[in-house]
């Protein structure tokens, strides 16, 4: 990022929103916060603008950096955390019980949560306005809004499933994977391209957007003065991104950590060489955070504020996560469920959807000081064994099993087991199947097709024509040819999608009634000879015919025809004197319309 650009952002922001002014830069909070909605890790790690913030696996907000306007003063009472965001100068958490909860700088109403709101499940902060997502996808934004566009919901907007805050604009996902935005779009950052596949995640910036689709392809667009949007050409398939104010980190698959865009200092897209697998990612307006899969958070970027100097015990992972070296033994070890030592121990809470591909994290409940935990999960009667990780990925195998969680907790040599609540494994839905539809006419010989299916990326479709309610033998293409003896038959097809972690759907068409069929080459008849006397020959003749077909001929006298004259030559008698003779041929074969074709005609002298 220029000076100048950085001026010119600053000058703007201070036109908008006239309270912030002392702190120089303005504020891109990232959205790998609570609006890139990740609960993959044992701990999820907050970037905003100036200071950072950690859900510990104990599910307790940490904050740490610039604290001019107390934004990191954890309310005391906060609780059970399952998601938090930093914007500019303040800070928001959802907690346990469906509550948002915010503070800090409050100029334009940011911390202001609406008093009717409820049963929040995502939270995502602006520069000076924030928005939370309810448990039926239900959005709800309040804060500063000078120009009516940020916490002015679009009224069609539903079944929300993630939000991302960016610092003037806001974006969200619904069920389908369709992404929506609105605030202010200085620089097309609101602008979704047209032509965007289903979308799992949305990231938003300082004017620039990001969206992971369902096949992991980071999309940008909007403000690229820094580079911000000029996605790698090389970059892998990815499985969480996040933006900054001119800055984007994506996590690949393989959970290694690229970035791209404005960095004047060269500090940001200068990922640590020994930073290794991460769990997840937050990229805050000049500096980056992450949770590594041994439980470390990791910092970079500008440390104006202290914002990268994370904690000694979240450095060198979390003191509350279970104890690598003290895994838990089962063997022999018999732990009586029916009563614990610790009796003021509370038990562990599953936080997630128990669907198939998605991931569920766990709280290790509240324990006693001095109480040494380990853990793992149960999957249907098995137990996943010495678990350093409090997340636990649901694999296909794992479908209609009840997964839970246990924590053992062992003080003065006595332990004491406590398990979460259970949840029964579902597998996800396809969120934009189509029904087949017969394209071409349903006729005998004519081979009818289907719409091309496209549902999501990836999936494998089989096909089954049905007739009269049953399956055909042998007819499982997306192609089929009626044949004569289904004329007068109901003819449809069934197509059934399957992908790796969805629900097998089948769906059906609309069934059509089977036609004959239409004889598709047609012959020319032709009057040979001239018109001659009575007791001249007179000779008709046709071209070439479908194949296949059956020629059955007639002379025609004034349109009528003439008994007995169905051989292609014909005498001319004393009766046709005056009349209009011609030749007529029919065509017709089993299953398909006869057809009938006749000379011109020549009147008899």
């Amino acid at each position: 990022m220029s000076l100048e650009r950085v001026s010119v952002k600053k000058f703007i922001s201070g036109l908008l929103l006239l309270s912030v002014t002392a702190a120089g830069l303005l504020a891109a909070p990232n959205m790998a916060n609570s609006s890139d909605g990740s609960l993959a890790s044992d701990i999820k790690v907050v970037s905003g603008s100036f200071n950072t913030c950690v859900i510990t696996a104990s599910a307790e907000l940490r904050c740490w950096g610039s604290n001019k306007s107390r934004q990191n003063n954890v309310p005391k009472d906060l609780g059970h955390v399952i998601d938090a965001t930093a914007g500019f100068s303040h800070t928001c958490a959802a907690t346990a019980s469906g509550q948002a909860r915010c503070w800090g700088l409050n100029e334009g109403g940011e911390t202001d949560v609406p008093k009717d709101l409820s049963n929040v499940r995502q939270i995502s902060a602006g520069v000076m306005h924030t928005c939370a997502v309810n448990d039926i996808g239900v959005v709800r934004c309040w804060g500063d809004d000078p120009l009516n566009r940020l916490t002015r919901v679009p009224e069609n907007l539903g079944g929300i499933v993630q939000i991302a805050a960016g610092s003037y604009h806001t974006c969200a996902v619904n069920q389908s994977g369709s992404v929506f935005c609105w605030g202010t779009n200085w620089y097309g950052q609101n602008n979704v391209p047209a032509d965007l596949a289903p979308v799992r995640q949305i990231t938003a910036g300082y004017a620039h957007t990001c969206a992971l689709t369902m096949a992991g392809q980071v999309i940008c667009w909007g403000d690229n003065q820094g580079g911000e949007t000029d996605v790698p050409e090389d970059l892998d398939v990815a499985t969480q991104i996040s933006a900054g104010a001119g800055h984007t980190c994506a996590v690949s698959e393989l959970g290694f950590v690229r970035c791209w865009g404005d960095d004047p200092l060269n500090r940001l897209n200068k990922v640590p060489g020994n930073l290794g697998r991460v769990n997840q990612i937050s990229a805050g307006s000049y500096h980056t955070c992450a949770s590594t899969e041994t439980s470390e958070i990791r910092c970079w970027g500008t440390n104006w504020y202290g914002q990268n100097n994370v904690p000694s015990d979240l450095a060198n992972g979390l003191s509350d996560r279970p104890n690598a070296t003290n895994p838990c033994v089962l063997g022999e070890q018999t732990l009586d469920l029916s009563s614990s030592f610790l009796t003021d121990a509370t038990s562990p809470l599953l936080i997630g959807s128990p669907v198939i591909g998605q991931s569920l994290k766990a709280t290790n409940g509240t324990w006693p000081l001095g109480t040494k935990l380990c853990s793992f999960w149960i999957v249907g009667d098995r137990a996943v064994v010495a678990s350093k990780s409090a997340s636990y990925r649901i694999q296909s195998a794992d479908f209609g099993n009840v997964i839970r969680y246990a924590v053992v907790g062992t003080l003065n040599g006595v332990p004491t087991l406590k398990i979460s609540n259970s949840v029964t494994v579902t597998a996800s839905l396809f969120t934009k199947p189509e029904t087949p539809v017969l394209k071409t006419p349903v006729q005998v010989g004519s081979r009818i097709s289907i719409n091309k299916p496209n549902w999501e990326f990836g999936t494998s479709y089989t096909f089954q024509w049905i007739k009269d309610g049953q399956e055909i033998p042998g007819a499982g293409l997306s192609t089929y040819t009626p044949k004569p003896d289904e004329i007068g038959t109901s003819l449809a097809i069934r197509i059934c999608g399957a992908k790796q972690y969805l629900s097998p759907l089948c769906l059906t068409s609309t069934s059509q009634i089977v036609q004959a069929g239409v004889i598709n080459k047609v012959g020319s008849v032709l009057f040979v000879g001239k018109i001659a006397n009575v007791g001249s020959t007179l000779s008709g003749a046709t071209t070439a015919w479908m194949p296949g077909v059956t020629l059955n001929s007639n002379w025609l006298l004034d349109g009528e025809v003439i008994p007995g004259a169905t051989r292609n030559q014909i005498v001319v008698q004393p009766n046709f004197k005056g009349k209009v003779l011609s030749y007529q041929v029919t065509a017709s074969m089993a299953g398909y319309q006869t057809v009938t074709k006749s000379s011109l005609g020549k009147k008899v002298p």
